[in-house]
């Protein structure tokens, strides 16, 4: 089964993100690499850097979630930054290239205190408008407008919903501290009503 392979398993995922369904929905999401060659002029291989790139790809997002999972956030980051490289390195080649980009902007929110989490989405974009300049001029309005709204919704939305999710935990972690310190204050009391009658029938017998 796929879902017992070591790639695939999550064990005690962290509640701030997407479980296994998830992540292989938003797979989904590569089939934008498609458009790159419908709206530039055919490029000698193309298809074929696509192929591995794809490869490349699904091999550093398992690992980046495994990470994730592992509480590994540094290493996790380091293959997020990765994926949007493998992104701006295929864009001349093939504009859905920005398909990456945008996958390492959806996860870096999950890795990243707010603020530079929309620092990094920040620099995500200007890298884009920046390797734009290597494509077609007619391919640039498909590349930087999509690219950019994209990278704001999700990105933004991810550091939404992953600071809500984190304070929720915290939240739940506190009326958890708080209940585990009841229970041991009525312990304790218990013990001393115990120690006191105990103490109280040897007085008694004595």
């Amino acid at each position: 089964m796929i879902a017992s392979h070591p790639v695939f398993r999550i064990k005690a995922r962290r509640p701030d993100v997407p479980g296994l369904r998830m992540r292989l929905f938003l797979l989904g999401y590569t089939v934008f690499l498609l458009i790159g060659p419908m709206v530039t002029p055919f490029i000698p291989g193309q298809w074929m850097l696509t192929a591995l790139s794809l490869v490349v790809f699904l091999v550093l997002y398992f690992a980046a979630w495994r990470a994730i999972d592992d509480r590994r956030d540094q290493r996790a980051l380091q293959i997020t930054i990765m994926i949007a490289a493998l992104g701006l390195a295929l864009i001349p080649v093939n504009v859905g290239g920005n398909t990456y980009v945008i996958y390492s902007a959806a996860l870096a929110p999950f890795l990243l205190a707010p603020r530079v989490a929309i620092a990094y989405l920040t620099l995500l974009m200007v890298a884009v408008g920046i390797v734009s300049l290597l494509v077609p001029v007619s391919a640039r309005l498909w590349l930087i407008v999509p690219t950019t709204v994209v990278i704001v919704m999700v990105g933004g939305l991810n550091v939404f919903y992953a600071e809500h999710q984190r304070r929720n935990a915290k939240l739940l972690r506190a009326q958890e501290d708080v209940e585990q310190m009841a229970k041991l204050a009525e312990r304790e009391r218990i013990s001393r009503d115990l120690h006191d009658v105990v103490g109280h029938t040897l007085s008694v017998i004595a």
